[in-house]
């Protein structure tokens, strides 16, 4: 609308050419939609949606707690209480990632000071194997692609870092930090390698 708002002004005096650009792209979303529809899809629209992401169980303990050394450690589950991805709107974002998942991880403080400490952590995360709906797409269509359940195995992930923190009694809390993560590729089974290409692209 911008586009042909300033096209349309008396500035560029380009009204015959602000109304042909205009019915363009008017047709190209109006064949689009059409192709999507035959298809099985929503047709394009502003996306909008609410709903909870998926509920995260934990519990830590401490396992040290001496003037200079601290150690704890967690552990939980991530329940798949999120929506994922709706196959059928192209716009649709996921609230959840679809799985179970357990995690472990490992906290360690080493006081310099009395308001001073360094911070270490690692924590692994393990997903389980589920169920999915998703399209078939490959490099040369997008569209024109059957839905399918498939075996979703996504790969697992690992997080680490450290952290100076100062923490006065008086309440203002500063610190720096590195965080690390890596996550393994996805994999999918009983779909085409061209599929499977896509499905797993970009997920390490």
């Amino acid at each position: 609308q911008k586009i042909y708002d300033n096209l349309n002004s008396p500035l560029t005096a380009q009204h015959a050419s602000a109304k042909e650009f205009a019915d363009k792209i008017n047709d190209m979303v109006g064949s689009l939609n059409t192709k999507l529809s035959d298809h099985g899809y929503k047709a394009l629209s502003q996306w909008e949606d609410k709903g909870i992401g998926d509920l995260v169980l934990a519990a830590k303990y401490k396992a040290l707690d001496h003037q200079i050394l601290k150690l704890g450690t967690s552990f939980g589950t991530t329940l798949p209480t999120g929506k994922v991805k709706d196959p059928d709107a192209l716009t649709s974002l996921p609230f959840g990632e679809g799985n179970y998942q357990v995690f472990a991880s490992l906290i360690t403080d080493q006081y310099l000071a009395e308001d001073l400490f360094f911070n270490e952590y690692t924590k692994m995360t393990w997903p389980f194997a589920s169920k999915q709906t998703v399209r078939m797409v490959t490099e040369d269509e997008k569209i024109a692609v059957p839905k399918q359940e498939i075996a979703l195995e996504k790969g697992r992930k690992f997080d680490a870092g450290f952290s100076l923190q100062y923490e006065p009694q008086y309440g203002l809390v500063s610190g720096v930090g590195y965080h690390y993560f890596n996550k393994q590729k996805d994999h999918v089974s009983d779909v085409s390698f061209a599929v499977e290409n896509i499905l797993t692209k970009n997920t390490d």
